[in-house]
C-alpha cells in the first residue's frame, strides 16, 4: 500500500521538506512517493541515490535513478523492505532520512532488538573474560577485610590482557592449586624469590618483619622458612587463625590467577574501592 508523500523543494543549495511525514512500514509492498520541486522551474535529469534500507524497484534492489523533471518537477518511489531500518535519499541538494518502521511488536523484537541484545551480550561475555568479573565471598577467612556474603568484582585486564604481575597485598581470586573447579580469594604476601616465614603470627619477608595493620584477629601459628618459587606466589586469608591458605597447600602459580578484587558493591553498606596496601620492604635479592 502507499505510504506518505515526502515533499522536496530543491534549491540551488538548499533543500526544505514540505511534508516532514516519511515513516513506511517494513512490510516489504508499501511505499514512499517522493515527489521534487525545482526553483526556477526548468526541465532536466535528477540523479537520487538510497544509502541503507529500502529500493526505487519493488521487485529488485535499486539504489540508484535518475529522475526527469518537467517544468521543475518530478517524482519517485520508495519502496519499503522487509524488515526496519533507515535510508538515506541523497541527491544534489537534497539529504533525508526515511524511517522503515516495524509492522507488529515481534518484527520490532527481532529486527530491532534482538540485534542489540545479542551485542549487549556479546560485550558482557568478553568484559567477563577478560576485564571484569564478580564474585560471592563464602567465607570468613578474609575478615575483616571481606565479610560472609560480600559480593565484589575483580579486575581481570591488568593479568590476564596486559600479563602484569601481582604486586604485595592484593588481593588475589584463583583457582585452588589441588582443586581446578573451586575458586579462592586471598591476599599475596609473598613473591617470587622472596623468603617467607610466620613466629607466634607474624610474617616476615627475607627475615624483616610485615606489618599488615589490615588483620582482624591475632594468630599465633608458627611457619618454617620457605622459599617462594619463580612464576608462583604465597597468599594468605586476613583472618589468619581461620583461613586455609599457602601455609596449608602451598604455592600459587601465576596462571591460575583470575583477576585482582577491586570493588566491593554489596551489601551498600560496605561499598568501597579496595586500595593496594604499601609496604616498608626491601625488594627480594
Amino acid at each position: 500500500m502507499p505510504g506518505p508523500a515526502v515533499w522536496l523543494r530543491m534549491g540551488r543549495d538548499t533543500v526544505e521538506v514540505l511534508v516532514s511525514s516519511h515513516s513506511i512500514p517494513a512490510d516489504g509492498s508499501s511505499y514512499a512517493t517522493v515527489r521534487l520541486r525545482h526553483e526556477p522551474a526548468t526541465d532536466g535529469i535528477v540523479e537520487l541515490r538510497l544509502r541503507g534500507a529500502g529500493s526505487f524497484d519493488a521487485h529488485v534492489i535499486r539504489r540508484r535513478i535518475h529522475v526527469p523533471l518537467r517544468s521543475g518537477e518530478g517524482q519517485v518511489t520508495v519502496y519499503a523492505p522487509r524488515r526496519p531500518g533507515e535510508t538515506l535519499l541523497t541527491g544534489p541538494g537534497i539529504r533525508r532520512r526515511i524511517r522503515f518502521r516495524p509492522t507488529s511488536w515481534l518484527q520490532g523484537l527481532v529486527c530491532e532488538w534482538a540485534p542489540t541484545l545479542a551485542l549487549a551480550l556479546a560485550i558482557a561475555l568478553v568484559l567477563r573474560s577478560f576485564a571484569f568479573a564478580s564474585y560471592y565471598v563464602p567465607s570468613g577467612s578474609m575478615l575483616d577485610t571481606l565479610h560472609l556474603g560480600d559480593v565484589f568484582i575483580a579486575e581481570k585486564f591488568s593479568y590476564r590482557v596486559l600479563d602484569h604481575s601481582p604486586r604485595r597485598g592484593d588481593i588475589v581470586v584463583f583457582t585452588h592449586p589441588d582443586q581446578s573447579g573451586k575458586v579462592l580469594v586471598k591476599r599475596v604476601i609473598g613473591l617470587p624469590g622472596d623468603q617467607i616465614s610466620l613466629v607466634d603470627g607474624d610474617v616476615y619477608i627475607n627475615d624483616e618483619p610485615l606489618s599488615e595493620r589490615y588483620l582482624g584477629r591475632p594468630d599465633w601459628s608458627d611457619f618454617e622458612p620457605a622459599v617462594v618459587p619463580a612464576g608462583q606466589y604465597f597468599v594468605m586469608g586476613d583472618n589468619r587463625s581461620h583461613s586455609a591458605d599457602s601455609r596449608s597447600w602451598g604455592f600459587v602459580p601465576q596462571h591460575r590467577l583470575l583477576g585482582r578484587a577491586a570493588l566491593v558493591v554489596w551489601p551498600p553498606s560496605r561499598a568501597r574501592l579496595l586500595r593496594h596496601i604499601e609496604y616498608d620492604l626491601s625488594p627480594p635479592d
